[in-house]
């Protein structure tokens, strides 16, 4: 029998031996051959409803810059370094997407068994339904048939959870401290989103750890700050341009262009040439009526073939001769980007009225559902490409049965006003116990951090950039922990007072 300890020294190799003694004892043996085969069992079903890998044009680029695992131009390059390492093991496009799968798995079996090996439910139906929850998540199952980052962010988001929980069940290890900087580094590196899970975990720490929370706050931050160097660094080489993100500049850019659904673009002036010629550029090539919410909460301001941003970029190479167009990309975010923010700075409260509102509306029932249910080999370029990159002869998209869009997609697209109105009344449930026995209100620290984690993403999301389901679909996972850790800290409060 594996005796568990309170009060671990983190540094201490037993310690970890003894989780996976725990993880593979007789007892333990059977949900670790659950997990693992609910995912694989998934993999074979998704397999053979999409046969060939769902993909966006980001896909391609993810693919390109694996080749010499040079700078992406629209994405971090986190998510080229795996598609490298799976080539060197195969080319095989059947393999890359197993392996996100079983990734997926491992990671979902770590959360859970750390759940259960240092913060044991108080009743097993709690553990049970966090584990139905974590496994049978279609929206997971589907985004790891894709060629795109979500799944590793995802996969990461979960191992991400599981070393917090270590470290501040540890009181603050340097060794988990390290662990965890070091996951929140690879999110960073994998979508730019990961920002987000940073600041989460200093504020979160930051109330979670009474010893050496210092320590474990620093580690993150100098994670943060060499990944955010290091990519400013690689872009200055790349592009010509110390910018961390060439695509936030066009994104707050189409975000700002709310403003013009209400206010008067003709009256607005800019003091530096640039930004006045962007923004005349902007005003005869989008026409007012392409100027509505539908098509600035979606993106279309962006992607459009027509009535689109690029004629900002058009006007900028007068200032710019002889630059290529990946320069000018970069070059355009970074004026695109000042635009909007003088934009904003003018206009707040239209800017919170006509985006940042609507925006947020999203999150509890989202339009951008068509991205994830309406994949396509985009084309030609995209399949000779994949066909290079993967040895295989890709001529279209081919799906045999489409039963993700028509049994899961509609609860999908509301999902997140489901899981807030679950947080909100176990919040509500944990406090009438409280109250009911006279305890004094507490909330488990975890659960503390991991609600600050999604309030800051959902916060920053909903005014920066429109939001789409692919990037906010680990959401409900987070809220669902967070749920468990409300439920199970509030039933042990009440049950020691009463002791």
């Amino acid at each position: 029998m594996v005796q568990k300890v309170t009060n671990p020294n983190l540094f201490e190799k037993k310690i970890v031996y003894n989780f996976f003694q725990f993880m593979w004892m007789k007892d333990q043996r059977p949900e670790v051959i659950f997990t693992i085969g609910i995912f694989i069992i998934h993999w074979l079903i998704y397999s053979w409803a999409y046969p060939n890998p769902l993909t966006l044009p980001d896909s391609e680029s993810y693919v390109i810059s694996s080749y010499g695992l040079e700078s992406n131009l629209f994405r971090p390059i986190g998510y080229s370094w795996f598609l490298k390492m799976v080539h060197f093991a195969s080319t095989s496009v059947s393999f890359l997407l197993f392996l996100q799968s079983l990734f997926t798995g491992l990671a979902t079996l770590f959360v859970l068994q750390t759940i259960k090996y240092h913060y044991p439910p108080t009743k097993q139906i709690l553990l049970i339904l966090l584990a139905l929850v974590l496994c049978f998540s279609q929206s997971v199952h589907m985004m790891n048939m894709w060629i795109l980052s979500d799944s590793i962010f995802y996969t990461l988001a979960l191992i991400y959870v599981g070393t917090g929980i270590w470290l501040i069940k540890s009181k603050g290890s340097i060794f988990w401290a390290i662990f965890h900087a070091f996951v929140i580094a690879l999110l960073i590196f994998t979508r730019h989103a990961g920002l987000f899970f940073a600041v989460g975990s200093i504020v979160g720490l930051l109330f979670s750890l009474k010893k050496q929370r210092l320590i474990a706050i620093s580690l993150c931050t100098i994670s943060v700050f060499i990944v955010y160097t290091a990519t400013i660094q690689k872009h200055k080489r790349a592009f010509g341009e110390k910018q961390y993100s060439g695509f936030s500049g066009w994104n707050l850019l189409n975000s700002s262009m709310s403003i013009y659904q209400t206010e008067d673009r003709t009256k607005e002036t800019f003091s530096e040439p640039e930004l006045q010629a962007v923004h005349q550029a902007l005003i005869e090539g989008i026409q007012q009526d392409k100027i509505n919410q539908n098509a600035i909460l979606n993106g279309l301001l962006l992607w459009q073939p027509k009535n689109n941003l690029r004629s900002g970029l058009d006007t900028l190479e007068r200032f710019y001769p002889d630059k290529s167009f990946a320069q000018m990309y970069f070059i355009g975010g970074k004026w695109f980007g000042k635009y909007a923010q003088q934009l904003i700075i003018k206009h707040p409260d239209t800017y919170i009225q006509n985006f940042v509102l609507p925006n947020l509306g999203q999150f509890f029932c989202t339009d951008t559902m068509h991205r994830i249910i309406n994949p396509a080999l985009i084309n030609g370029n995209i399949i000779r490409t994949f066909n290079d990159y993967f040895k295989q002869n890709y001529v279209e998209l081919k799906v045999k049965n489409d039963f993700y869009k028509t049994l899961f997609a509609p609860i999908v697209s509301v999902s997140l006003s489901i899981w807030f109105s679950i947080l909100l009344g176990v919040s509500i449930y944990s406090i009438s116990l409280f109250r009911g026995s006279k305890t004094r209100i507490t909330i488990s620290p975890i659960a503390a951090w991991l609600i600050a984690v999604i309030l800051i993403y959902v916060g920053v999301s909903a005014v920066a950039s429109f939001v789409e389901y692919r990037y906010i679909y680990f959401i409900p996972i987070l809220i669902a922990i967070a749920c468990y850790f409300i439920i199970r800290h509030t039933q042990l409060a009440i049950i020691q007072t009463e002791d």
